[in-house]
């Protein structure tokens, strides 16, 4: 289990490390696997922690972005948004949403 999970899981997720960016998703999701995609095109660094529906990490992700789809991102703590969040930042070339504030 990672270090993110296990924080979540102990209630610290402000500890999450700083502009590392959390992707959450689904197996088998189509939406998670173009977001990898995409990140991987352009070359930005990311951790993925690939839930289960209805465990406490899928919960969190849901609670904390306040959506009930995946993939969604996350940056020390902060929701970044989810598949079309990505997908626009990426076409308008401001991918340094990830380490901005929200």
């Amino acid at each position: 289990m990672s270090d993110l999970m296990m924080m979540i899981r102990n209630g610290r997720e402000q500890e999450v490390r700083q502009r590392v960016l959390n992707v959450f998703t689904l197996a088998n999701c189509p939406f998670c696997v173009r977001a990898k995609e995409l990140l991987n095109k352009f070359g930005v660094d990311y951790i993925e922690h690939c839930v289960e529906p209805n465990d406490s990490q899928h919960t969190w992700a849901m609670k904390k972005s306040g959506r009930k789809v995946f993939p969604q991102m996350f940056v020390d703590g902060s929701h970044k948004g989810g598949f079309y969040e990505l997908k626009r930042h990426c076409v308008e070339g401001t991918l340094h949403f990830i380490s901005s504030p929200v």
